[in-house]
């Protein structure tokens, strides 16, 4: 944008429409003069002076609509004749302005006016959106009880998971306020008292919380995308979720500027809007297939983990022979730096597994994240064997805490009726052993001893 224009991401809910007033004078003062209401705002420059504003509302038919040009062209010429000089327009606003030294006739509106007229605008827009996070809070509800004790391993599923309230809280910052404003101008109104609107620093102090709320909800989707240590996620996957995103944004602004304002049937502009968000999801889909098949842009960068994972191997237990290993998956997150699931096991010459050991560990800094994930695996493991044993008495005694091994500093819990299965918790780190073989005694010793005193340094 060339030096004469400035453009400033600004916006106000429709019944803050008078603390724009306020603005457009501050940045008239400085030298700016608002041109162009969209996605955001567009000032050209002027020589720095004294203006005063008046923000009109015309409301359309639907909000995909444009005001009546008739009805526009009429209130133009009405303001043109009192002193008043349009500035700028989008779909709801008109601005007008004048020269504080020259004496404008005011443009006088009636409080009843206002307020129906702030009301129907109200009921075409924000009260829609405001019904929107509804949906996505009870899809967030339905999956809380089905929350795994891995969520948190990888930044991606964090992202996913506060999601929903992050736009909850920031798209009800922009619509509550609307709704208090109706319903309390209402009860003024009725009761012969004068509208009142809220102050220029107030919507600028709301304004301010949104976009950190926005910024920080940009940065934790960029957290989720990029900062994996080990490349959970390949950069063709980046590429294609963020394209059918982008098109549907180029259409609606395209839609906004060429069709928003044609005398088009409602219904034609509702089929264009729909073809277009077709073609959005058809291209990114055919995206991802591409390069899902192709390979493109599928390079990996993953982190060696060799030197940062203590492996429990068969070896440790006692288990003699060639063995096979199978890394099921190695992730880390902001929550958890470190998560890895792995498969070892022997075969016979048949072919037939005779001893296998499955591992999932994770470290995990935060000794909140940590209390919670021992406690949901055990709930887990509960319901587990309340399904298939449908006796909870004996169910109980089999999710336990072993005794007896205080020495290596961590504590034990039985995962299973016959002692294959262990939970170890130590410090930061929490590991599920699963063992071919009884983990009790001798071999539980050897599996601590493995996890704790001969991995120093890592393999």
């Amino acid at each position: 944008m060339s030096r004469d224009r400035k453009r400033v991401f600004k916006s106000a809910s429709i019944v803050e429409y008078k603390s724009l007033e306020r603005y457009f004078e501050e940045m008239a003062l400085k030298g700016w003069l608002i041109e162009k209401m969209g996605f955001g705002m567009t000032f050209r420059k002027i020589e720095p002076q004294a203006l005063t504003f008046n923000v009109a509302m015309l409301t359309p038919k639907t909000m995909l609509d444009w005001p009546d040009q008739e009805e526009s062209t009429t209130y133009d010429e009405f303001c043109k004749s009192a002193g008043w000089q349009l500035a700028a327009e989008n779909q709801i606003y008109r601005i007008y302005y004048h020269s504080s030294e020259i004496d404008a006739s005011p443009i006088y509106t009636d409080d009843e006016d206002i307020y129906k007229t702030v009301k129907k605008a109200f009921l075409k827009s924000e009260l829609i959106l405001m019904f929107l996070p509804f949906l996505y809070l009870a899809m967030a509800l339905l999956n809380a009880n089905n929350i795994r004790y891995d969520l948190f391993t990888s930044n991606l599923r964090v992202f996913n998971l506060f999601s929903p309230y992050v736009i909850t809280i920031i798209i009800w910052m922009a619509t509550i306020p609307s709704l208090y404003w109706i319903i309390i101008n209402g009860k003024r109104l009725h009761n012969g008292d004068t509208l009142f609107y809220y102050s220029p620093k107030w919507v600028k102090n709301k304004y301010r919380l949104q976009s950190v709320l926005l910024v920080g909800y940009v940065l934790l989707l960029i957290v989720a995308l990029f900062f994996d240590s080990y490349g959970d996620i390949p950069m063709s996957m980046i590429v294609v979720s963020i394209l059918p995103i982008a098109l549907i944004y180029i259409f609606v602004w395209l839609f906004k500027k060429y069709i928003q304002k044609t005398s088009y049937p409602l219904v034609a502009k509702i089929g264009i809007l729909v073809i277009a968000w077709a073609l959005s999801t058809g291209i990114g889909m055919v995206a991802i297939f591409t390069f899902v098949g192709t390979n493109f842009m599928a390079t990996s960068d993953k982190k060696d983990v060799k030197m940062e994972i203590n492996r429990l191997t068969l070896e440790e237990l006692g288990v003699t022979g060639i063995s096979n290993l199978e890394w099921w998956y190695v992730k880390s997150s902001v929550f958890v730096p470190l998560s890895y699931e792995y498969d070892e096991w022997i075969e016979d010459d048949e072919n037939r597994i005779t001893n296998s050991i499955h591992i999932e560990g994770m470290h995990i800094d935060h000794e909140w994240l940590k209390n919670w994930v021992v406690e949901k695996v055990l709930n887990e493991e509960r319901e587990r064997y309340l399904e298939e044993i449908q006796y909870k008495p004996e169910m109980e005694n089999y999710i336990k805490e072993i005794q007896g091994y205080e020495d290596f500093g961590a504590r034990l819990y039985s995962l299973s009726d016959n002692g294959y299965k262990v939970m170890v918790v130590k410090d930061h780190d929490i590991f599920l052993i699963r063992y071919s073989d009884l983990l009790e005694d001798n071999n539980l010793e050897k599996a601590l001893v493995g996890l704790f005193e001969i991995s120093k340094g890592g393999r």
